[in-house]
């Protein structure tokens, strides 16, 4: 053993003998366990706060109320439980060595005199809400499952974005991530019942939120402090959503409920679908065996029409001053986005004792994401007008699974999992066209102060006989990922002295994680310089029987005069040159089939 190591290991035999001394004081002392309870309806009271008044012990109450107060040496005390919008309740109790003492409390609602107030049940879900986070020991921010269905939102991302210190990043007007503490998506863990969902992102580990149906959630919990037991690689925070368990009026009588939402919209797009915006949404749940069992079953399909329209200018210094800006471009985007989504939620537990609790937890979510986007850029120093169309489908499938014990265990409380967690995201054909117009009559524009964005694409003298396919490219690609997981974590409160108490936390995880991304790409680029470009605008004057003597194949080939952008951008700019997304789409296959032809004529 090197000189340098010796204090670190007297620290972990010192540690350990501690550990044992004060162990072996904690198998004398007594336990109190009991229930919170409103006093006029018997409904359990949770997240109440329970305390031995004049020392550190304590605890909070779970969901159905229970607590539970371990090592405290025998001897005579007053018990106290507080919530908010209750009396305090207090009462004596007198503990013998090595004693286990049930003793439950009822506490009465606040009453208020005056003038007629009306409270809605939403309230006493966030009150819970409001107790758990004061009883936390950590920067706990929690929405109720009260408070989500009083909210309007459309998703889970979006109830969280709701939360300080949390905010929500969008697309085409839907949230899907969140940055916490302005940390990226990529810095956070996002959780269902403690199970890490799999990223569905090429490039980081960020996780799509818009899978996650707000309806199925007990509750979301984020956590904004790093703690010995979340993983390290956690910077920003970590954000569980709690799966609902069933909770019914009368044990045995199952509760359904149905949910139909529908929408219009007046965004044009090439799908055509303003009416056909909906949401459907159904559950079953029960609780059996003297109330011991729950099951909560929900499934849900939603439709969504997420067209959006974009604006870019890209700007550079004039000069050497550093206050005065010249437009090197100006892009105009529009994008049609379909979205189709799928989920389904299965929710088991088993109760008995005071807070033993084994539960099965099942999420399942497919969706289903169309988009076509049609771009118009404006290039002031090269002279041109690029004109681009997009066509993406992209399918994601996700999965997760887990199984957990909550367990009371002399001295210590068990809390053991095994999970399963699986992600997948496909894109079976991918492809983008691109035109180009050279001569634009941009050059007015070049190097020129106080030019505003919308004199670009007005000032342009666009020809588009003049404007030719440069580039097309079809892409395929596929990400994959699973991971297994099992933990075993044991905790116990320790009495140090009368007014210091600690927590003592220690436990092992074992992960298994395999995660691919495949990419596949069939490029013919630079279309018109390349020594195969009269053989491929051969190939497409052949296949749509275009005249055969033309050797660059024109935009106006594939304008589509039926699709209307209607008011772009409040209609101060407008997108000149529609095209034909059937007619490009064959082209796409054309060229996919014949991509070994292609290149072998660019080599002759």
């Amino acid at each position: 053993m090197t000189r340098k190591a010796k204090p670190y290991f007297l620290i972990f035999i010192l540690l350990i003998i501690f550990t044992i001394s004060t162990f072996a004081q904690v198998s004398k002392n007594a336990i109190i366990r009991g229930k919170i309870i409103d006093s006029k309806k018997g409904e359990p009271i949770p997240y109440a706060n329970v305390v031995i008044v004049g020392t550190s012990m304590g605890s909070s109450t779970d969901l159905e109320g229970r607590y539970v107060i371990r090592n405290i040496p025998s001897g005579h005390y007053v018990l106290k439980a507080t919530y908010i919008g209750y009396e305090a309740e207090k009462d004596s109790i007198q503990l013998d060595e090595g004693e286990e003492l049930r003793f439950d409390l009822q506490m009465k609602p606040v009453t208020i005199k005056g003038e007629e107030v009306v409270v809605k049940g939403q309230a006493s879900g966030q009150s819970q809400a409001v107790n758990r986070e004061i009883n936390s020991s950590q920067i706990v921010n929690y929405v109720s499952s009260a408070k989500i269905k009083e909210l309007p939102d459309a998703n889970a991302a979006e109830s969280v974005g709701r939360l300080p210190g949390v905010s929500v990043l969008r697309s085409g007007g839907e949230g899907n991530k969140i940055v916490i503490r302005g940390l990226a998506p990529k810095y956070n863990k996002i959780t269902i019942d403690g199970v890490e969902m799999e990223s569905s992102n090429s490039y980081n580990r960020s996780t799509d939120l818009s899978m996650i149906s707000s309806n199925m959630l007990e509750g979301i919990e984020v956590k904004k402090t790093v703690t010995p037991d979340i993983d390290a690689n956690v910077m920003g925070g970590v954000v569980d959503f709690e799966v609902r368990e069933a909770r019914v009026e009368e044990p045995g009588e199952s509760e359904y409920s149905f949910l139909a939402q529908g929408g219009y919209n007046n965004l044009p797009n090439a799908y055509k679908n303003k009416f056909n915006n909906y949401k459907f949404s159904g559950s079953i749940e029960n609780r059996l065996l003297n109330n011991k069992l729950g099951i909560f079953a929900q499934v849900s399909a939603e439709r969504k029409n997420l067209m959006s329209d974009k604006l870019g200018v890209w700007y550079t210094h004039f000069g050497n001053s550093r206050t005065k800006y010249i437009i090197n471009s100006v892009s105009l985007t529009n994008t049609p986005r379909n979205k189709q989504r799928y989920n389904g939620a299965l929710s088991l537990d088993y109760q008995w004792g005071n807070g033993n609790k084994i539960k099965f937890t099942n999420f399942v979510s497919s969706e289903i994401t169309k988009s076509k986007r049609h771009t118009e850029s404006y290039i002031i120093g090269s002279n041109l007008i690029n004109y681009w169309l997009y066509d993406s489908q992209e399918r994601l499938n996700s999965i997760t699974n887990s199984l957990s014990l909550e367990k009371k265990i002399p001295v210590f409380d068990l809390d053991w999992s095994f999970s399963h967690s699986y992600s997948k995201t496909r894109n079976p054909h991918n492809w983008d066209a691109g035109f180009t117009q050279t001569s634009a009559g941009l050059s007015e524009f070049d190097q020129k102060e106080n030019i505003r964005p919308v004199q670009v694409p007005k000032g342009a003298d666009r020809d588009l006989s003049d404007t030719h396919l440069r580039s097309f490219q079809n892409s395929n690609s596929s990400i994959k990922s699973r991971s297994l997981n099992t933990a075993l974590d044991l905790k116990t409160d320790i009495n140090i002295t009368e007014n210091i108490r600690t927590e003592i936390k220690f436990g092992g995880e074992y992960r298994h994680k395999i995660r691919s991304y495949e990419y596949e790409e069939y490029d013919t680029p630079q279309l018109l310089n390349s020594g195969s470009a009269l053989f491929v605008d051969n190939l497409i004057n052949e296949h749509f029987g275009f005249p055969m003597n033309r050797t660059k194949i024109s935009i106006n080939r594939f304008l589509d005069d039926d699709l209307d952008y209607h008011e772009f951008l409040d209609g101060d700019y407008e997108l000149y040159a529609p095209m034909d997304y059937d007619m490009l789409s064959e082209v796409s296959n054309l060229l996919q089939d014949n991509i070994d032809t292609i290149a072998a004529s660019g080599n002759e």
